[in-house]
């Protein structure tokens, strides 16, 4: 049986361009609220302070321009343009962002996150004039307390309200498909039988989709051995291109050709943008997620 692939992100894209493919959207010029500024939390050390409505926007992180973009923002560069084809890209093939592209673009407002590379960071606040929001982005929660502080932050404390709460509703809708089922065991491999940061996004949105990271103590870009992979018996293994793994290369290997993802021929491949989901892309890739992990679940 061959190998089976997905490409959960991709989906979501697909869903998020039906959302803002429909006509041309002007500069978002709108009437100040009469609170400016605003103070949100965001993911650092010290709350953000917007002091004026954004004009032009850079996002270090696709997952947040995404949601930017949702609000009406005008995103004028990102890491991806799967957003939308004229956003000029500010990331290199390996993902590096181009300081000068940034600058470049002249932008009132650049959002990142903790993930953001902190050197990319520290060298874009050298210049005070453009603020950095880092928007929180270590779970589903705050995914939508990230919605919630773009919105205000694009002075439209309505829409933030509004948007953020359907991505709400929408996240519930989608964990509500595997309430009460008993958690299925995934082991993730991204080459070399490393998984993914257990803190990050990807494992809550795992779990949200009745996943159980295993093992739950890996250590951070440390490989899994043979006999701790035997021990956590994973009942579903997902892999990246990149680490080359296929179902018929686990059953040619007599010490894992036992586990239970082996057995049951429960091995995937998916794209490696899934593992870096963000934004609004984060109920798709839930949903994709349990069709893999519960089948049965309607």
């Amino acid at each position: 049986m061959s190998t089976r692939s997905i490409f959960a992100t991709l989906s979501g894209v697909a869903v998020l361009l039906v959302v803002v493919a429909c006509g041309e959207r002007g500069e978002p010029f709108g009437p100040l609220p009469p609170d400016l500024p605003v103070t949100v939390q965001g993911a650092a050390l010290e709350p953000f302070v917007g002091e004026t409505l954004p004009a032009r926007v850079v996002a270090l992180d696709a997952g947040v321009g995404a949601t930017a973009w949702e609000l009406g923002a005008n995103v004028v560069g990102a890491p991806s343009d799967v957003v939308d084809p004229s956003i000029e890209l500010i990331a290199a093939s390996d993902g590096q962002i181009d300081i000068d592209a940034v600058r470049a673009l002249d932008p009132d407002l650049i959002l990142a996150t903790p993930k953001t590379d902190p050197s990319v960071v520290a060298q874009l606040a050298d210049d005070p004039a453009v603020p950095i929001y880092t928007a929180p982005a270590a779970s589903v929660d705050d995914v939508v307390r990230s919605a919630q502080e773009l919105g205000l932050l694009l002075g439209d404390p309505v829409l933030s309200r509004e948007f953020s709460g359907d991505l709400r509703n929408s996240l519930d809708d989608a964990t509500r498909r595997v309430a009460g089922r008993e958690p299925v065991r995934v082991f993730v491999d991204t080459g070399f039988r490393i998984p993914p940061d257990p803190s990050s996004l990807f494992v809550d949105v795992l779990a949200h989709a009745g996943g159980l990271f295993v093992p739950e103590d890996a250590v951070v870009d440390g490989s899994v051995e043979t006999f701790e992979l035997e021990r956590v018996a994973p009942d579903v293994y997902l892999a990246t291109p990149e680490s080359r793994v296929s179902l018929a290369r686990l059953q040619a290997d007599e010490q894992l050709n036992g586990i239970p993802a082996v057995v049951s021929e429960r091995v995937f491949v998916i794209d490696n943008a899934v593992l870096s989901v963000g934004g609004p892309d984060v109920v798709q890739t839930i949903n994709d997620l349990i069709d893999i992990l519960h089948p049965d679940v309607p």
